[in-house]
Order: C-alpha cells, then structure tokens, then sequence
C-alpha cells in the first residue's frame, strides 16, 4: 500500500477549522539545525512527516504535525479534527497521529 503524500496531508489539515499554520514537523531544537542546513542547501524541512510505521507492515503508517491553532476555537479540540482528518485521508490505512501546538493565534484571514 502507498503512502499519502505530505503535501496532500498538509492541504488536509489546512482544511481544518481552527487551524492557522501548519510548522516544521520537527522539535524547535532539531528546527535550528534543519534551518541552518536549509539555509545553505536551499532545502526546507517538510511540515508534515509522513512515514511507514515501525516494522513490516505495509498498511500502517505514522503522520507528524505540529499547527497554529486559531484562539477562536479550543487547541485540544482542533488536534482531535487534525488528527480524524487525517486518518480520514489514509484510509484504509491504519495511521498513528502526531499533532502538536505550536502557535495559537487569531483567527486566519479569509
């Protein structure tokens, strides 16, 4: 089975009500590191990760995600609709998803 492509998950997860943004998929500290690399290669860390879920299964995978989260809605809220959306897209795979805050904010422009 094939795995969703990130920029495919990434629209699904703009389409989210409540999210703003959706940031490096890596820890702030491992982002410095992808930004100095990124500044001299051109390359930017992905936003989303998707990756095969540890082991052989062919029908699992594992998705990463950090969001803005607008502060007209509840983030705990927001991360579950990320988090069904997701799993919503990949369907029939079985998909384990990593959603976390990194912003909240106002509400995204129309």
């Amino acid at each position: 089975m094939n795995l969703p492509q990130a920029d495919e998950v990434y629209d699904v997860i703009m389409a989210v009500d409540g999210v703003t943004a959706v940031y490096p998929a890596r820890a702030g500290w491992q982002n410095l590191a992808g930004a100095a690399l990124g500044a001299v290669t051109g390359v930017q860390p992905p936003a989303v990760l998707v990756l095969p879920a540890a082991g052989a299964d062919s029908t699992a995978a594992e998705v990463r995600t950090r969001i803005g989260v607008s502060s007209a809605h509840r983030a705990p809220d927001v991360c579950r609709d990320v988090a069904s959306a997701i799993r919503h897209h990949c369907h029939p795979l079985s998909v384990t998803v990593d959603v976390q805050v990194a912003a909240i904010s106002g509400p995204r422009p129309s």
